[in-house]
């Protein structure tokens, strides 16, 4: 009510809402060493008053979303992926450093012996069409018979295959064994 020179003017009423940036955003939940070229799912929990997410990933990162989660596609680099829950009245944001698995998958061949470029992961020699070779699981492998060759490489969680490569061994015996030879004067 209100007082002025004619008397009391009639009762009114006002409602406010009074509204806030959103709450800190929690920790983010995800692969901090992803592989590279794999999929990589990020998360946070829900954030008290925010009405939309927004995700940044590093650069040469898929992945889109407007939501707590997203699933992304790591790309050849490290970075920061950042997420920043909004509403009206402001943002709230938090980041996780994160840096890239990658796996060399050459194959250097020298004579009969395959060797990976990679160093320090667990090799796994094994037949291109599928079958692994007992005991083949050192960096080097040489071949005991002609055959089509791959290695199967493990590194801080990411798996990869090489290429494949064709060994041909030949050897006297199967020389002698197939061909007529003679001397002749």
């Amino acid at each position: 009510r209100s007082l002025n020179t004619c008397g009391w003017g009639p009762a009114s009423s006002v409602t406010v809402t009074i509204n806030h940036a959103p709450d800190a955003v929690g920790t983010i939940s995800g692969p901090q060493t992803p592989c590279q070229g794999a999929s990589a799912t990020y998360s946070i929990a829900p954030v008290i008053g925010a009405s939309s997410y927004l995700w940044t990933l590093p650069g040469g990162w898929l992945g889109a979303s407007n939501s707590t989660s997203i699933v992304t596609n790591a790309g050849s680099a490290g970075g920061v992926v950042t997420i920043q829950a909004q509403n009206s009245c402001g943002t709230s944001s938090n980041a996780m450093n994160v840096s890239i698995v990658s796996l060399d998958t050459a194959v250097t061949q020298n004579g009969n012996t395959l060797t990976a470029t990679q160093n320090g992961a667990l090799y796994q020699w094994m037949l291109c069409l599928g079958s692994t070779i007992p005991g083949a699981t050192d960096q080097s492998f040489t071949p005991s018979q002609t055959g089509n060759y791959q290695v199967l490489l493990e590194q801080g969680g990411c798996i990869r295959r090489s290429s494949c490569h064709i060994i041909l061994l030949s050897g006297t015996e199967d020389a002698k064994s197939t061909m007529n030879w003679s001397i002749v004067p």
